[in-house]
């Protein structure tokens, strides 16, 4: 599993680090999933695998890449109704600081937050 280099879009200033995980040459290297944080407001905006790379170490690749750019702390926003992401950000150290609405959506969501050590 490698990581890219962080996206921007040519031309465009970029809000956030978007990072990708490839799959390695056995799969196609085919993209794995993606992760957008933003290091100065440690917001983490999105962590994304796909189904057929559950369990190969994408996630976890992911999220060490994130907190890599963010090492004072991450804060996020996931969907109550949405366990295994729950799950899987407690399993890295994520607890649930805050109930909210999504003010888009309307769906009810938990706000996470990792801090170091």
């Amino acid at each position: 599993m490698g990581i890219w280099r962080r996206f921007r879009p040519a031309g465009h200033r970029c809000w956030a680090q978007v990072l990708v995980a490839r799959a390695g040459a056995d799969m196609g290297g085919s993209v794995a999933g993606f992760v957008a944080i933003h290091p100065g407001t440690r917001y983490l905006d999105q962590l994304a695998v796909g189904p057929e790379f559950w369990g190969s170490g994408a996630a976890t690749a992911l999220m060490a890449a994130a907190r890599e750019r963010s090492p004072e702390g991450i804060d996020l926003d996931v969907n109550q109704d949405n366990p295994r992401a729950v799950a899987f950000y407690q399993r890295y150290g994520f607890h649930i600081a805050a109930a909210a609405t999504n003010p888009t959506s309307g769906r009810a969501i938990w706000r996470m937050e990792w801090r170091p050590g």
